[in-house]
């Protein structure tokens, strides 16, 4: 196989994966070993620190202003845990190829673990990564919460095999402007999906609950 894979394959490629699989197993059984335990222990420190709302971005390129998206979303997000503050946690990951494949192929490692086992979250992500997270049962279908907004259907990204709407294209949208979206790349916004054995948790359920709301006012959101 061609060890210089990374600049053959797109990382979105099978060619990609296979190769990577075949070069550093070990290693990425290892980082992903690590990222869980981390992921489980930051979401242990995050009960006291009382997260109402996550946001998790990967792509390209870094997301130049997140702070204008916390500010925008503080001001429909509510106080899920009642301490008196909102408080919003952005994670701005950004993977631009290269030789240090294994840093890039890490971030990745640390958003499936968030997926596994994290609180539920808005995702983020550009047109060259929003296939890793197509027909996966990963993002949650969101046709509830684009009912109404007269979003062009070009803008929707659809599962291939359900059909269903997963994300939306926001680059060219108030909010895609506003945070400054890079490159002319599409900006893609989706939430985690709700798994079955979470229904019963109602502090999750809540925290899904207010994502939803909080992607909702993204996609409606007027300077």
């Amino acid at each position: 196989m061609e060890q210089k894979f990374y600049k053959k394959y797109k990382i979105t490629s099978l060619k990609f994966w296979q190769n990577y699989w075949e070069y550093y197993k070990l290693h990425t059984i290892a980082v992903l070993f690590v990222v869980i335990l981390t992921a489980v222990g930051v979401r242990s420190c995050m009960n006291k620190v009382d997260i109402d709302l996550n946001v998790m971005y990967v792509g390209e390129y870094l997301m130049p202003m997140p702070e204008k998206l916390e500010a925008m979303l503080k001001e429909s997000v509510k106080d899920v845990d009642g301490d008196g503050k909102v408080t919003i946690n952005i994670s701005n990951d950004a993977y631009s190829g290269g030789k240090d494949v294994e840093a890039g192929v890490a971030i990745f490692n640390k958003i499936d673990a968030e997926l596994m086992v994290g609180d539920p979250f808005i995702l983020m992500t550009d047109e060259v990564y929003i296939g890793r997270f197509e027909n996966t049962s990963a993002l949650q279908p969101i046709e509830d919460i684009i009912e109404g907004k007269d979003i062009p259907e070009e803008n929707i990204k659809r599962d291939s095999k359900t059909g269903a709407a997963i994300a939306v294209d926001v680059s060219n949208m108030p909010i895609g402007m506003e945070v400054g979206a890079l490159t002319g790349k599409k900006i893609y916004v989706g939430i985690k999906v709700l798994p079955k054995d979470k229904m019963d948790n109602e502090k999750y359920v809540e925290l899904f609950e207010e994502s939803k709301n909080a992607l909702g006012k993204m996609l409606e959101y007027e300077k």
